[in-house]
């Protein structure tokens, strides 16, 4: 209120500060002054500088150049705000060409010092007539004089950084900071910002633009906590929550001029001109009137029979939004019989909705309409007191032209890897041919030329094609850079009368393409616009949730909700086009993927899963939408399909199978009802089973499908070498096939170790030699044949180790500490395939490559990168880039190495990764989820192996006396084959006393309620009396029951314990409990290992 009743501030205990505000009506430098008992005063002089109302002037509006906007929209907005401002009576001049950069520079100094209010308007350009390029005049120039005078003289910017750009380009940030002599004030960065109180007074058209949105971004805010001098902020209209960002926001220096920057965006479609307007009628305190009248705003043009969002607003004399004080109920009517209303976009539209409320203090609320009859109905919306609102709506009859022919490209993609491109495109194929659909396929990058002749030929064919993209435009049909914005093959395609179509998966469509040697060739978000013609068009945005409507399941059945990152923006539709079906969309409706939008009567544009990298089934919704366009049936479920982890395994070995049921292309359908689907195979040694560690014992014979799955997963193990046929059937559909090669895993002998610190990554050298020392002494006292290869003058006579020892029927083992010297493997991946250490790795005794500290043959004397790992597997894909993943010791880890303790990995293996032969032979600890191991031994087959140990940087893990415990338990093995592996457990022993009696209980419980201060039992499983992986008070409990009332305990086979048959004994670390299905030795028992310490037999 600034009554004068506040004459005091309280800093809070604790606090060294307070806020307090002056407002002052008489110009005069004042003295305030602050005083507190005990403490010295402290004054502050404020100069109050006289406010001078100027008169009103006039508006100059610059669109000769433009920055982060296109000329056409720069001028539509223009246009937007000149017909406001001759509604206001404020005269304007507007310079749309560069030729008239010096008549505008004349405009501004005869504006200069006027006394008038005057206004000039730019669009992310500082003409050069008024403020030397390069800052080469920093101050003196035409427009800071403009905004010195102390007529309040204004210049608003749109879209790029105020006064950065200009010809030649560019000023930089230094041009703002010259005009209002701040050093140091800048625009940078993006920010949310929200429309303040004052942002709705002083324009009612940004509340409306905000809408129901809690926020909108702003790429070039104003930082206005850096404003100095004279300068203040007279009106925040939109700001960040702190305060320091805004952006539209009117700052002036002092009682001179004031600068504005409004929607500074990059090519966005926001209401510019109309702002612009309503600022300058705030500046000019011209009020913007009362409501007086309806509007309905939205698309004009609809296909029969689908929604319409439309908006009715509450307007006042100007046509701007004006907010209504009481909840206002409009009548909706339409000069159509068929025409219905509706509140939501999915709703009934059975008539019954006749009115909308525009709820109070706003000036808009959004209807639906719908049309099933073609024709131009005109919608009317009125309200008692208010003149009414009309809009014509075009009714279009929905048509499809004869089917045509598919193209489908992926000679280069984005968003997406070419490989998943490739294989999503073989759905699609399959689907579309067993429809009687053509498809051809562009799989190369050398193809363009010829998708060129394809979509030539089949322009105006008088038949509806369709070409399918991977998040990449060929320029072979657009070319590259915007060079040809209007008449490109693609354009003329989608031009053509017979409705042909371009659908895109992965990026923002359009944006990019790729050259042969991979040059990104960049058109941005211009490329989409000018094939739509559409100035602004956007599909900017990320992680959009999209929801699938009633016609998105009616046209693709595999279509689910999912997060989009590159939506169509649907309120940004403009010339004829329109949406012809919205398959998922955001809550609003306002964004939309997939969606099949078409100009008028001619083509189509169709965004399908526009996400980054993300598994989406787009071969089949492809397949589905192109289906519904050319009126086909796909068929349905017709077959099974087969489909196994590994095409080889070794003898005594599992692999996992997945049946589905599917149609043609490969594409999924879910069984209505269950369906059991009878399993068979060539080989009378082989077995199924349900559960990874089952008893393959022959009496699974069949697996069921549940109703509303399409897959179910078995697997196939086999005890003799071959190649064997796993065949899969069931009722009514076609039989699946799947050939397993089961290799020979052939009995080696035991070979040597050698052990590389030349070089190290991750780990300094004196920490791996210490390491390397603790290993070779444990393999020594094993009698394992060890040698040390300690320096980089060692790297040829290491290779001639390895080459001797590759093929040689024993099985050897070479540790690497971070390093992968380039005498086994040429750095910089300059020998792909066939090196030393690859050809170590591929020979069929087991060779073993074992590597601690950084990624797996990722440094050298040139950095391999990922590829190192990649080739030496032949996989591809393959990133171990996981820092900090917390890994559990497994049962299995447990027993093989004693030594290992939980850890955090950096590089851990990810074992969905694994690919062709390869295997998790042995997993000694992983993530909570199971996907990601470390350590791990991986196996190529009936091939070498490679073994991650201790992946971490500069971490003091027991490197040396893990690795030998590893090879010491390949070394023991007999065969290739899967060791026997059992964890001894003594049930009950809590303590490390090996017997069982009352201390053991007692030592449970300490360790339960003791708070920390009671260490864990010595092996958690033997605690776990009653097996119910956990520990709690009921364990105790069960020891005692044992101890005194001749209770038994159960085992981690769930077998009876009782004191007769309580020994040391061994269990299968990856034994599985057929009473529930779950392992013997989960991940961790209440957070601890299952076994830390197993009991000796």
């Amino acid at each position: 209120a600034f009554s004068g009743a506040v004459t005091s501030v309280t800093i809070p205990a604790g606090g060294v500060s307070a806020k307090v505000y002056y407002k002052d009506t008489t110009a005069a430098m004042v003295t305030l002054a602050a005083t507190a008992a005990g403490l010295a005063g402290s004054d502050l002089y404020v100069n109050v500088i006289e406010n001078v109302p100027a008169e009103q002037g006039e508006v100059a509006i610059y669109t000769g150049n433009v920055g982060w906007t296109d000329l056409p929209s720069a001028n539509a907005q223009a246009q937007i705000c000149v017909d406001k401002l001759d509604f206001l009576g404020i005269t304007w001049e507007w310079f749309d060409s560069s030729a008239d950069l010096a008549d505008l520079a004349q405009w501004v100094v005869d504006r200069t010092g006027d006394g008038k209010l005057d206004v000039l308007i730019t669009y992310g350009y500082l003409p050069e007539s008024i403020y030397a390029p390069g800052n080469t005049e920093p101050d003196g120039s035409i427009a800071e004089l403009f905004i010195e005078s102390t007529d309040g003289d204004t210049i608003i910017n749109h879209a790029d950084y105020m006064f950065y750009v200009t010809t030649p380009c560019c000023n930089g940030d230094t041009a703002l900071m010259n005009i209002m002599d701040i050093p140091g004030i800048n625009m940078w960065d993006d920010w949310r910002v929200a429309v303040t109180p004052d942002g709705a007074d002083i324009s009612p058209s940004l509340a409306e633009y905000q809408g129901s949105q809690l926020f909108f971004w702003t790429n070039r805010p104003l930082h206005i906590d850096q404003l100095a001098n004279d300068w203040f902020v007279e009106a925040v209209l939109a700001e960040n929550a702190a305060g320091t960002r805004a952006d539209p926001v009117i700052v002036r220096d002092g009682n001179r001029g004031r600068l504005v920057p409004i929607f500074q965006a990059a090519n966005r479609i926001d209401p510019k001109g109309v702002v612009a307007a309503e600022v300058i009628a705030w500046l000019y305190d011209i009020p913007l009137g009362n409501p007086t009248k309806l509007g309905i705003t939205g698309t004009a043009t609809i296909i029969e029979g689908r929604p319409l969002r439309l908006a009715v607003q509450v307007q006042n004399d100007m046509g701007g939004p004006s907010p209504v004080t009481t909840a206002r109920v409009v009548s909706l009517a339409t000069s159509s019989a068929a025409g219905r209303f509706d509140i939501a976009l999915d709703g009934s539209f059975n008539g019954t909705v006749t009115s909308v409320t525009v709820p109070a203090g706003e000036s808009t609320a959004v209807f639906y309409y719908k049309d099933p009859t073609p024709g131009a109905p005109t919608l009317t919306a009125s309200s008692t007191g208010l003149a009414s609102g009309t809009f014509q709506v075009s009714v279009t009859a929905r048509s499809f032209a004869p089917a045509g022919e598919v193209a489908i490209y992926t000679g280069a993609a984005w968003w997406i890897d070419k490989g998943s491109a490739d294989a999503q495109a073989t759905i699609c194929e399959g689907s579309l041919l067993g429809a009687g659909i053509p498809v051809t396929r562009f799989t190369l990058e050398s193809d363009q030329t010829a998708l060129a002749e394809w979509v030539t030929d089949k322009t105006n064919n008088g038949k509806l094609d369709v070409l399918v993209l991977y998040g990449c435009l060929p320029r072979s049909i657009y070319p590259a850079g915007n060079t040809m914005p209007d008449g490109s093959l693609a354009e003329l395609f989608i031009e053509s009368a017979d409705g042909d179509a371009i659908m895109n998966h992965g990026d923002w469509m359009f944006y990019v393409d790729y050259d042969a040697i991979g040059t990104r060739l960049e058109n941005g978000p211009a490329g989409l616009q000018n094939m739509m013609d559409i100035p602004g068009i956007s599909m900017a945005g990320g992680n959009n949730p999209m929801t699938v409507t009633n016609e998105g399941r009616d046209i693709a059945e595999h279509l689910v909700d999912f997060l989009t990152d590159r939506p169509f923006h649907v309120n940004e539709l403009a010339g004829e086009w329109v949406v012809e079906a919205s398959l998922a969309q955001s809550t609003d409706g306002a964004y939309a993927d997939p969606i099949i939008v078409r100009d008028g009567s001619r083509g189509r544009l169709i965004p399908v899963f526009q996400a980054e990298n993300q598994a989406d089934p787009k071969g089949a919704v492809a397949a589905e939408i192109i289906a519904w366009l050319m009126q086909k049936e796909l068929g349905g479920a017709s077959e099974l399909g087969l489909a196994g982890d590994k095409s080889e395994i070794l003898e005594g070995w599992p692999v996992q199978a997945t049946v589905t049921i599917q149609g043609a292309g490969g594409i999924p359908y879910p069984a209505e009802t269950a369906t059991v689907v009878s399993l068979t195979k060539s080989s009378a040694t082989g077995a199924f089973d349900l559960v990874k560690d089952g008893a393959f014992n022959g009496t699974v014979t069949s697996v069921t499908i549940p109703a509303g799955s399409a897959s179910a997963v078995f697997y196939f193990k086999d005890s003799t070498a071959g190649l064997v046929t796993v065949t899969a059937s069931a009722a009514g559909l076609a039989d699946g096939t799947l050939q397993v090669r089961v290799l020979d895993d052939t009995v080696v002998g035991q070979g040597e170790v050698a052990i590389y610190t030349g070089a190290v990554g991750w780990i300094d050298k004196g920490a791996a030699d210490a390491q390397a020392a603790i290993c070779m002494q444990m393999l020594t006292e094993a009698e394992i044949t060890n040698t040390p290869f300690a320096s980089v003058d060692n790297n040829a006579a290491l290779a001639e180790w390895v080459s001797d020892r590759t093929n040689n029927g024993k099985l050897d083992v070479l540790v690497l500490y971070g390093y992968y010297p380039d005498t086994l493997y040429p750095a910089g991946n300059t020998m792909p395939d066939g090196s030393v250490g690859e050809l170590f790795i591929e020979s069929t005794d087991g060779d073993v490559i074992l590597n601690h500290a950084d990624w797996m043959f990722y440094v050298s004397s040139a950095t391999n990168g990922q590829l190192g790992l990649e080739s030496m597997m032949d996989l591809t894909g393959f990133n171990l880039g996981y820092d900090n993943t917390p890994v559990f010791v497994t049962a299995e880890g447990a027993a093989i190495a004693p030594s290992l303790g939980d850890f955090q990995s950096d590089r851990p293996f990810p074992l969905a990764s694994l690919g062709n032969a390869w295997f998790a032979e042995a997993v000694l600890a992983q993530n909570t989820s199971g996907a990601l191991a470390e350590p791990v031994i991986v196996r190529d087959g009936n091939r070498g192996r490679l073994a991650p140990v201790y992946q971490t940087m500069s971490e003091d893990n027991p490197k040396g006396a893990v690795a030998a415990e590893i090879i010491t338990w390949l070394m023991d093995k007999t065969s290739g084959g899967e060791p026997p592996t059992n964890i001894y457990v003594l049930m009950g022993n809590v303590n490390t006393d090996t017997k069982v009696d009352i201390a053991d209980a007692i030592a449970l419980l300490g360790y339960l309620f003791g708070g920390g201060l009671k260490p864990p039992p010595v092996c958690a499983k033997a605690a776990d009396a009653n097996d119910d992986n956990k520990l709690d008070i009921a364990d105790a409990i069960k020891i005692l029951g044992y101890l005194f009332s001749q209770q038994p305990m159960l085992a981690p086979d769930h077998s009876t314990i009782t004191a007769a048959n309580n020994t040391c004994k061994g269990y299968a670390a990856d034994g599985i409990d057929t009473s529930d299905g779950k392992p013997y030795f989960p991940v961790q028992v209440s957070g601890l290992p299952p076994c830390a310490t197993p009991c000796v037999p």
